[in-house]
């Protein structure tokens, strides 16, 4: 169990793009952890990319830039992101000890909470090191 550090960048910039932007961005963080990654491929690009539309269609428009908003997207978005690998794991026949995943699934979604938290503080604070407009403006990235 691990913070995720590509489902709070998923969150993090999927808050402040539109639902198309935020599937792009999903897929492409998703895509980089598929090549990366020992899980079958194509799962993380899928799941990801359908986060990150649905993550910027379900962003409250008043609290975009909000720390706890990020955290709390993140922290479901994290714990979906690792059911689904679960998933795979118990579909591929993997001996699993439910008490075992659930606490594991809890720490990670957690740790990526906290994680999309700072790493969002950072990006909307300092949106011009990162190549973004202003943040009026990163809405329409």
């Amino acid at each position: 169990a691990r913070p995720d550090l590509v489902v709070a960048l998923v969150v993090v910039f999927a808050m402040g793009v539109r639902p198309a932007g935020g599937f792009a961005v999903g897929a492409t963080l998703g895509l980089l952890r598929d090549l990366l990654s020992s899980e079958p491929f194509g799962l993380a690009t899928a799941v990801l990319a359908l986060l990150g539309a649905a993550v910027s269609w379900q962003r409250p428009a008043s609290l975009h830039g909000h720390g706890l908003a990020r955290a709390a997207l993140a922290l479901v978005a994290s714990a979906v992101m690792s059911a689904a690998s679960v998933g795979v794991l118990a579909a591929a026949g993997a001996n699993l000890v439910a008490k075992t995943v659930v606490e594991q699934i809890a720490i990670t979604a957690v740790g990526s909470a906290v994680l999309a938290w700072l790493v969002g503080a950072v990006v909307w604070r300092r949106s011009k090191w990162f190549g973004l407009r202003g943040r009026a403006g990163f809405a329409d990235v």
